[in-house]
Formats: C-alpha cells, sequence, structure tokens
C-alpha cells in the first residue's frame, strides 16, 4: 500500500484491487473522452429528476456536471464500472489530499442497482483510505437514499452544513486498523 507520498497511480491500483476481491466480475477501466455519451445517459437515468425534466436539460445538467467534477477536481481517479462486459456506472475519487479523500462521485445505473455494488465501490475506497491514514468526505442529497448507507459507515454530517442546502457534507474519521 502506497505511503502519502507515493503517488497515485499506486493508490489507484490498491482501489481496483479492493474492488476485485469484494467482486472478482467487476472490471474497473479508467475513463475516456469516448465515455462520455455513457456518462450523460447514466446521469440522466440515475436523476432523481429524470421524468420531470426535458432530455435536453437533462443532457445540459449532465453535461455542467462532467465540466464541473473535472474543473473542481483535475486530478481525480475516474473510473467506469462494467459488469458482464457491459458499462454499469463509474466512480470519481480525488485521492490528491494528503489528510482526506473526497469521494467525487458514485453513481450505478438504476438497472444494475440493489446489488451491492455501490457498496463494494465504498468498502474499498473506505479501506484504501485507512491504509493511507486518510478521512474520507463526501457530498450527497439531503434526501438521497443513499445517505442512510453512508451513515451505517460511519460518516457523519459536518458542523457548518448550511441548513438550507440540498446537499450535506459527510465524513467518515480515519479507522484503525488491527496490528
Amino acid at each position: 500500500m502506497p505511503g502519502i507520498g507515493e503517488g497515485m497511480n499506486a493508490t489507484e491500483d490498491h482501489y481496483e484491487h479492493a474492488v476485485r476481491v469484494r467482486n472478482p466480475e467487476l472490471l474497473l477501466r479508467a475513463e475516456t473522452p469516448g465515455d462520455a455519451d455513457f456518462l450523460s445517459a447514466l446521469f440522466m437515468a440515475s436523476s432523481p429528476l429524470a421524468g420531470l425534466l426535458p432530455e435536453p436539460i437533462l443532457r445540459q445538467q449532465a453535461l455542467a456536471q462532467q465540466i464541473g467534477h473535472r474543473t473542481d477536481f483535475p486530478h481525480a481517479m475516474r473510473r467506469i464500472v462494467a459488469l458482464g462486459g457491459a458499462d454499469i456506472g463509474h466512480v470519481v475519487i480525488d485521492w490528491s489530499d494528503r489528510e482526506s479523500c473526497y469521494c467525487v462521485d458514485i453513481a450505478i445505473l438504476p438497472g444494475a442497482q440493489r446489488g451491492g455494488i455501490g457498496g463494494q465501490l465504498l468498502e474499498a475506497w473506505t479501506e484504501v483510505a485507512d491504509r493511507l491514514n486518510r478521512s474520507c468526505r463526501l457530498q450527497v442529497m439531503t434526501d438521497n437514499p443513499a445517505r442512510r448507507i453512508y451513515e451505517r459507515m460511519g460518516f457523519m454530517p459536518q458542523a457548518g452544513t448550511d441548513p438550507h442546502s440540498p446537499l450535506v457534507e459527510l465524513a467518515r474519521p480515519i479507522r484503525q486498523r488491527p496490528a
């Protein structure tokens, strides 16, 4: 396991290994510009506004999210998640902070949800973060059902979160591994 200062590629490799240990059928591959259509479709299928907003507006929101993530987290690991040869999701984690790592986004197509894949991706993230002695942080919509999963995993709302914001910042402290 890389220590602080040992490079992102090693950390990303350890993350991918931690995912494979949990589910050998999952394949993670680096996101490429050719994945833009899949990422838009994933956003549109996963959005709580799907069916409420016209498709062109959802596509615009998907593009804005992609641009925002690339701008705000230029060094983040971006992986497409595949199962059985089909792309089913993506995970974006920023490992660049020396004290914490930030899960920018995890999304799984609705047809592939409820099989534990999202949880496996999260568990792999927190395992690697613990080995690096880093806390874990993320933001989630206040009414997102996944928030309960994060809280069961030890994530806690952070002080200073605007109570009127649709998002809540959650953090999980470093868990010490047994010697």
